[in-house]
């Protein structure tokens, strides 16, 4: 009984970390950050109108007409890192439309959250610490198949788990889980 309510709750506080939070964040930068992304080139074709003039001025101080290719040289060193704060806030954007346009159907969803559930049964390390270093192995990669939601790949580990299902549980008293140092890998 505790051993199916640690495997619920890991899989459960998995799909909040790995699906559900990133999710929210890919709706969050399509819809707020689409809108920062705009604010930032506001203000960095603002900031760089205002030192453009700034420069002008300057030469104009000194007696002399403004050398608008030297200008322009300089206004793009110094907004360089402005520049590459942009490149990524449109990058963030393009990798959220990305996430969002290829979501599981609530059927598939369904079914790797279900595959999940029977492989953390099976190699979560706190469900079964007397793993093998194959299986532990193939606990990274049902992981990795997971948080990118490849139900396909998801499908064959389990495959390749019925292989290395000789794992035997634990007998544990409820002593000896309170004893035990529970470490996660999806902290």
């Amino acid at each position: 009984m505790i051993r199916e309510e640690l495997t619920k709750l890991l899989t459960e506080a998995d799909d909040l970390v790995r699906i559900v939070k990133p999710n929210l964040r890919a709706m969050y930068q399509t819809k707020i950050g689409a809108w920062e992304f705009r604010l930032l080139q506001v203000q960095y074709e603002a900031a760089r109108l205002k030192r453009k003039a700034e420069l002008a001025q300057a030469s104009l101080n000194q007696g002399r007409l403004p050398d608008w290719t030297a200008i322009e040289g300089e206004l793009e060193l110094e907004f360089l890192q402005r520049q590459v704060r942009i490149n990524e806030a449109a990058e963030r954007i393009k990798r959220a439309e990305s996430r969002l346009k290829n979501l599981l159907s609530p059927a598939d969803s369904h079914a790797l959250k279900k595959l999940c559930c029977a492989l953390v049964k099976k190699l979560h390390p706190d469900v079964n610490p007397a793993l093998t270093e194959d299986q532990t192995r193939l606990w990274l990669r049902v992981q990795e198949a997971y948080e990118a939601s490849d139900l396909q790949e998801l499908q064959a580990l389990a495959l390749l788990a019925e292989k290395h299902s000789e794992i035997q549980p634990p007998s544990a008293t409820r002593e000896t889980l309170r004893k035990q140092p529970w470490k996660t890998n999806w902290q």
